[in-house]
């Protein structure tokens, strides 16, 4: 809990892991933490007998006997991972080649250009934050016939071309966005019911109304690649390499900066998050703003995540410090870039 603010507000810092989270059950967790009513009352004294006892630590070699345990009595699950694995390989190639016949698609698997946060990651990180009107938003989308995520991914185009070119560098390139997509009700299980949508982003051009048409497209395209792959792909692939196994590998690939060294896979992780359609309270006090912030994936030095807050649009952006030390720059150019396409709209719905 953070006290001291500007007119006498008070914030309160949460973190949780993305393994255990993701941005439908965090939006979830919020409004059980949360009152609906300024004045709601309290919850009552929790009962002795029903204090709350953790389970016991498990050993690493607990861990292993587990896993192998339940890779012996559970053969069926391999074998239908493997089945599952295999046919998302063959729809994803199928759709993929067919995209590129129909539009002349180049592949966007490790096609994404170097950027100055595209590359092996530090501790370090450092974040900034904003608030928009959700009523923007929705009058970019009716103006031009697209989605309210279509206008998220453009605003987010348009502020990182002005960032780069402050900057003095805009790639050849357009820049690569990989954006999570909820897979609950789709057979994602589990406490992270996510998979991910590859998305380029028109940073080559210049006009935000042609960038913002042609995400419009280019979600289209992105989310037949997604739906080739699966809801459950990634929980498959899991199926067969044990956790312990792939904790060590990612932490080799993270020591020896591997990121820098092959061509990058993404540029930047944009997360739209429905939030809580209903004012939230804590302790007789309103949510003025609910800012969140998503994991960054070692190559990826930028995450920008927005979130719907009854009328507002909350925005987070996080960094590596190194990569990106003016990140509060990042969050400026999306203002500029949302009020650029609010003028646009009033424009096109006036003639």
């Amino acid at each position: 809990m953070i006290e001291g603010l500007a007119d006498d507000r008070v914030a309160l810092v949460t973190k949780i892991h993305h393994s255990a989270i993701d941005g439908v059950s965090g939006a979830d967790i919020m409004a059980n933490l949360f009152d609906l009513e300024r004045d709601a009352p309290g919850p009552p004294p929790p009962d002795d007998h029903d204090a709350w006892k953790p389970d016991d630590v498990p050993s690493g070699w607990a861990l292993v006997r587990d896993g192998l345990t339940r890779r012996a009595t559970h053969p069926g699950e391999i074998i239908r991972a493997a089945g599952n694995v295999g046919n998302s390989l063959v729809r994803t190639v199928q759709t993929g080649v067919s995209q590129q016949r129909g539009d002349g698609r180049r592949p966007v698997f490790f096609d994404a250009p170097r950027t100055h946060w595209t590359g092996a990651l530090t501790s370090h990180r450092s974040i900034a934050f904003g608030q928009a009107s959700l009523d923007d938003f929705k009058a970019v989308k009716s103006a031009f016939g697209t989605t309210v995520n279509d206008v998220v991914l453009a605003v987010c185009a348009n502020a990182l071309r002005r960032y780069m070119l402050d900057h003095g560098y805009l790639p050849d390139k357009q820049l690569i966005s990989y954006c999570p997509v909820s897979t609950r009700g789709s057979g994602g299980e589990g406490t992270n019911q996510i998979t991910a949508m590859a998305v380029r982003l028109p940073t080559d051009l210049e006009d935000p109304v042609e960038q913002l048409r042609a995400i419009h497209d280019e979600t289209k395209s992105a989310k037949e690649l997604t739906d080739a792959v699966g809801a459950t792909a990634l929980q498959d692939v899991v199926q067969f390499v044990p956790p312990v196994v792939f904790n060590r590998a990612m932490r080799l690939y993270c020591s020896m900066h591997l990121a820098d060294r092959h061509p990058a896979v993404q540029n930047v992780l944009i997360s739209n998050v429905p939030g809580p359609p209903l004012p939230l309270y804590c302790m007789g006090a309103r949510v003025a703003a609910i800012y969140p912030f998503g994991p960054l994936i070692e190559g990826c030095g930028m995450n920008i995540t927005v979130l719907s807050n009854t009328g507002n649009v909350d925005v987070g952006v996080i960094a590596c410090t190194e990569s990106v030390p003016d990140v509060w720059a990042v969050t400026d150019r999306i203002a500029d870039a949302l009020n650029e396409l609010v003028e646009a709209a009033a424009g096109e719905a006036a003639g």
